[in-house]
C-alpha cells in the first residue's frame, strides 16, 4: 500500500462550491513541491501560511529558487515568507 501524499478536491474546478481541506504541514509541502498545477500550488501556499516552522520556510524558499516554477507562484511564496 502507498501512503496518501496529499488530497485535492475537484481539481478540474467543475463544482461551484468552496471547500476546506485540513492536512498536516508535510502534505502541503509535498503538494507545493510536486504538484504541477498552479491552483494546487497556490492552495498549498495559502495553507502553509498557518505553519510557521523551519521546514515550511525551506519548502517556500525552494519554490522561490526554482526557476521552473511559475513566477506568480514564486511571488506568492515570497509574500508568504514576509
Amino acid at each position: 500500500d502507498s501512503p496518501v501524499l496529499w488530497i485535492r478536491l475537484d481539481p478540474e474546478m467543475s463544482l461551484l462550491r468552496s471547500t476546506v481541506v485540513s492536512q498536516p504541514d508535510y502534505q502541503w509541502q509535498y503538494q507545493l513541491r510536486h504538484e504541477r498545477d498552479v491552483t494546487a500550488q497556490s492552495e498549498a501556499i495559502d495553507a502553509l501560511h498557518a505553519f510557521p516552522e523551519p521546514v515550511t520556510r525551506k519548502a517556500l524558499t525552494d519554490t522561490i529558487e526554482n526557476e521552473q516554477t511559475y513566477y506568480k507562484i514564486r511571488c506568492r511564496a515570497a509574500h508568504c515568507l514576509t
